[in-house]
């Protein structure tokens, strides 16, 4: 049996079976993120109500998952480029 990890017939984003996101949602999760401080609670709260945990929003955000997805915003806030930019280490 495969598993289909790398294959280019792996879903991936809503395609998948088990997504609970969107696209739509991930963008404005990635833009809430560049305006408000993850401080301020809004991350367990829309957490709450989209049925995720508050990692599951974190990862989005910073292109852990939902990597196909340009724009993921890196932990000092600035823009990546899309998927391989994650791999890259962000110096403090």
């Amino acid at each position: 049996m495969t598993k289909h990890r790398h294959s280019p017939k792996a879903r991936v984003g809503e395609a998948h079976g088990a997504a609970r996101l969107t696209e739509a949602r991930v963008r404005r999760l990635r833009e809430r993120a560049r305006r408000e401080s993850p401080a301020s609670g809004w991350i367990e709260l829309a957490a709450l109500k989209l049925g995720v945990s508050p990692s599951a929003i974190t990862m989005a955000i910073h292109g852990a998952t939902w990597a196909h997805l340009p724009g993921a915003v890196t932990r000092d806030l600035r823009i990546t480029g899309g998927p391989r930019s994650r791999r890259r280490s962000v110096s403090r």
